[in-house]
């Protein structure tokens, strides 16, 4: 039976797969009107506002915006909006519920650069300072968001992480950072904010489901773990699972949380 190789043997590196070519962008989506009836379904799920940053926007959205206030906006910024973002403030509202807090007004858009269009994230990955530094995952750059550029900045998620959207370039494109990294996602504004609302109410509807079998928190905690782990979203440990399903049971039923 052969044991561990010895000190002199030379041991033959295990390679990571080469990451799936990503698609060509294929331009940005105006469709909101399933978000319009998953945010409705959220809502009315999750009646403790425990899902993170509910209780800054409370499910709720703004007036909607008029094409006057937004021509001025975007003369202002020098560029017009992203069809889907423009879409969302003149069809849905002026801001409001959303991922994290919830989606600025657009007289509150922070300007990147905008009218300068965003290089892509090759592009953003050649300008950090060492480039055989950079992370493996292609999508990421270790550099300073000053270099942004072609992007209205559209949300904040606290502690200096911000999303924002591209106008000038992959018009339509979301992109996040923090105050060293920027990651590039395929996301669209609509799509990114409908996988916001599919994953939440999954997670409120296991909760709910398994609640009413009577099923005890551990196997609440494990079912979630699952859910987390075959999702987009990384694997989550004991701890977070039963850190969501607590507060999915809180926002399920707040009268018995009190």
């Amino acid at each position: 039976m052969r044991g561990e190789p010895d000190a002199f043997e030379q041991v033959t590196p295990v390679e990571r797969p080469a990451p799936a070519p990503r698609p060509a962008w294929s331009g940005d989506r105006t469709d909101w009107e399933r978000a319009v009836e998953k945010l409705q379904i959220l809502r009315e799920l999750d009646r403790g506002y425990t899902t993170f940053g509910a209780r800054t926007h409370r499910y709720l959205v703004r007036p909607k915006a008029t094409t006057g206030q937004l021509a001025a906006i975007e003369k202002k910024l020098g560029v017009e909006l992203p069809p889907g973002l423009r879409a969302f403030y003149r069809n849905i509202g002026d801001g409001g519920a959303g991922p994290d807090h919830g989606l600025f007004a657009a007289a509150e858009l922070e300007p990147r650069r905008p009218g300068t269009a965003y290089p892509g994230i090759a592009a953003l990955r050649a300008l950090g300072a060492r480039t055989d530094a950079q992370p493996p995952e292609p999508t990421y750059a270790d550099l300073s968001p000053s270099r942004l550029t072609g992007i209205v900045t559209i949300l904040s998620s606290g502690c200096s992480l911000y999303s924002g959207v591209v106008c000038t370039g992959d018009v339509g494109r979301i992109v996040h950072w923090d105050d060293d990294r920027i990651v590039e996602t395929d996301d669209t504004l609509a799509a990114w904010y409908e996988r916001w609302l599919d994953d939440e109410i999954a997670r409120f509807e296991l909760v709910l489901r398994m609640r009413d079998e009577g099923a005890t928190i551990d196997a609440m905690v494990m079912a979630m773990k699952r859910l987390l782990s075959s999702g987009r979203s990384p694997a989550a440990d004991t701890s977070r699972a039963r850190e969501l399903v607590e507060a999915k049971l809180r926002g399920l039923s707040p009268e018995e949380a009190g």
